[in-house]
């Protein structure tokens, strides 16, 4: 009887030292077992707290940069961003939200235990029309321009700001929306088209000289070599063998459009008046021509003339 007594005692001992530890695995389990689920995602949170950078990271097999990401967010979505609906089929959860530019569904998909974003919200194969030659850049990515315009496969919908550029063209800096058409044209920078202006006139008065003092001065507008130089040349000699005394002076000439013809070469449409007397032994006979000539002006450190066609 004694042992007996001594090991309930024991036993006894036990039990008070190791109830606590039980209730407290108890208490955790159920704790665990009956804790309250989020009520939001991780990516409604991070939606909701605009944590934009880990919705980006959330997308599955994005092909768009970050600062393409945030266009689209700013365009899209609101400071008052609501989830209107919610539900799941399987481990997909489809999330409908009420947006700025209408309701916009979204899918999460979960992949090897995480859970993404698969991402659809594109516009597809946006063409943007731009002179040859010039540079096309959205949202910080430049693009391939080989033949006037720039095909853009797939992007997200946003409005983007798109800068173009051209050597010789005042730079093109706008936003537009994605899949908008849309055929932008440059303007010549204006210091392009005096630059054309001096090499028209430098031409016009060279030719004037050599026509009345019957031999070629120095000319920086022209290539010595070119076809239009020698034109010129040609002329002179042939006016040496007339038994008359011939002389065209510039009375007047106007700029009536001018535009990039391609890379380096500016399309200047000018109208030119001429003063035109010829001298015989008998009589002198004095009229004014009026013509359209299309110059075509090669950009460089100095600015070549090189093909002249007459329009009328």
């Amino acid at each position: 009887m004694h042992t007996s007594g001594l090991y309930d005692l024991e036993k006894k001992y036990l039990i008070r030292r190791i109830l606590p530890f039980v209730a407290i695995l108890v208490l955790a389990l159920v704790f665990v077992l009956v804790k309250p689920r989020d009520k939001y995602t991780a990516f409604e949170k991070s939606l909701l707290e605009k944590d934009y950078k880990a919705l980006y990271d959330m997308i599955l097999h994005k092909d768009f940069t970050y600062q393409v990401f945030e266009e689209y967010v700013k365009y899209n979505f609101s400071d008052n961003v609501a989830i209107k609906n919610k539900y799941n089929i399987g481990e997909t959860q489809y999330i409908t939200l009420n947006s700025k530019t209408g309701e916009k569904s979204i899918k999460i998909v979960k992949v090897k235990n995480k859970y993404y974003w698969d991402f659809d919200d594109y516009v597809y194969n946006w063409i943007i029309k731009v002179p040859l030659y010039a540079s096309v850049e959205v949202a910080g990515q430049v693009y391939e321009n080989k033949d006037g315009s720039v095909t853009i496969e797939r992007i997200p919908f946003a409005s983007y700001e798109v800068k173009i550029k051209l050597k010789g063209c005042e730079d093109f800096n706008g936003r537009i929306l994605a899949g908008q058409k849309i055929d932008i044209k440059l303007e010549l920078s204006k210091e392009v088209l005096d630059k054309c202006k001096i090499a028209i006139y430098d031409y016009l008065k060279f030719k004037e000289e050599a026509i009345e003092n019957k031999k070629i001065s120095e000319v920086q507008c022209l290539y010595t070599d070119s076809g239009l130089y020698n034109e010129v040349l040609n002329e002179i000699e042939w006016l040496k063998t007339v038994d008359y005394k011939f002389q065209k002076r510039l009375k007047n000439w106007e700029v009536l459009s001018a535009k990039l013809k391609h890379s380096g070469v500016i399309e200047v449409d000018v109208k030119e008046e001429w003063e035109v007397k010829v001298v015989t032994d008998e009589n002198e006979s004095v009229s004014t021509a009026v013509q359209v000539n299309r110059y075509f002006v090669e950009m460089g450190d100095v600015y070549k003339i090189i093909q002249i066609n007459t329009i009328k």
